[in-house]
């Protein structure tokens, strides 16, 4: 359970972190958490904080994402690099679909309705886990929102300089370029 995941989260993540950062599940498990891990900033990357939508249609998707293929992988990513397929793959063949079926009532309603630190959502221009409607109200919370043009659900795999970019700039840092 979520229950579970957020414990484990706490034993492996310092007190106060400079930076939290969640992508997907992951997002939604480091929201829950924020208020008592306190960290300085937050990243939410494509953050599945809303899932079970009324008419099934996003416990469906899950079928299809375990009978996935390399072959659909590559075609689906081509800037993929052959690491991020094999992990792709990897995390795919030992997810346990029964996971969503566990999903408490009501679990939405555990996590801040309010950011506890300053909080950049990156959200993917292509597929992403959050509607529109969401990105406002995460807006209306004070989180900036940001969308990476050209990517999908795994904005950090189909471009990792325009994530990197999107996040030292949010958090005011300058990186030297080489001469």
């Amino acid at each position: 359970t979520f229950r579970m995941i957020a414990a484990s989260m706490r034993t492996s993540v310092p007190h106060a972190p400079d930076l939290l950062v969640g992508h997907s599940l992951g997002g939604f498990t480091a929201r829950m958490i924020s208020a008592e891990l306190e960290p300085r900033r937050i990243v939410y990357v494509d953050p599945a904080f809303r899932i079970g939508r009324p008419d099934g249609t996003e416990h469906d998707r899950f079928g299809d994402y375990m009978s996935i293929t390399e072959a659909s992988v590559r075609a689906q990513h081509p800037r993929w690099t052959d690491t991020d397929v094999h992990i792709e793959l990897m995390a795919r063949s030992t997810f346990d679909p029964e996971f969503m079926t566990i999903w408490p009532d009501g679990v939405n309603t555990t996590y801040p309705s309010t950011p506890v630190a300053p909080s950049l959502v990156l959200l993917a221009s292509d597929g992403s886990v959050v509607s529109p409607e969401e990105a406002d109200a995460l807006r209306a919370e004070g989180n900036e929102v940001r969308v990476v043009d050209g990517t999908g659900h795994n904005l950090h795999r189909d471009d990792p300089a325009a994530v990197n970019a999107a996040v030292l700039e949010w958090a005011g840092i300058r990186v030297p370029v080489a001469a």
